[in-house]
C-alpha cells in the first residue's frame, strides 16, 4: 500500500502467507480468491469468505492497518522527510 503526498511516499506492506487449492471453490472475490487457502484455515478459499472475513487477513487489510496505524501515530501529519 502507498500513500503519496506532495513530499512524499509512504509505503506498507501486508503479508498473507497461505498455499494454493488443487480446485476452485466459492463465489466470492476476484482473481486468485477461489484458488487461494490462507495460512490457518484448512480447506476455505478467500472466495468462500465474506468481505470482512477476508478483509481481517488479507494482505490488503493488513497493509491497509499499518497505514492508519502510522497516521495516527503521525497525528494525520503525512509530511515525509528524510531519514
Amino acid at each position: 500500500m502507498a500513500l503519496t503526498t506532495p513530499t512524499g511516499t509512504l509505503t506498507f506492506d501486508g503479508i498473507c502467507s497461505g498455499r494454493i487449492a488443487k480446485k476452485t471453490s466459492g463465489s466470492e472475490g476476484f482473481g486468485y480468491d477461489p484458488i487461494f487457502i490462507p495460512e490457518g484455515q484448512s480447506v476455505r478459499t478467500f472466495a468462500e469468505m465474506t468481505p470482512s472475513e477476508k478483509n481481517v487477513i488479507s494482505h490488503r487489510g493488513r497493509a491497509v492497518r499499518a497505514m492508519v496505524k502510522e497516521l495516527i501515530v503521525r497525528g494525520g501529519e503525512t509530511e515525509v522527510k528524510p531519514g
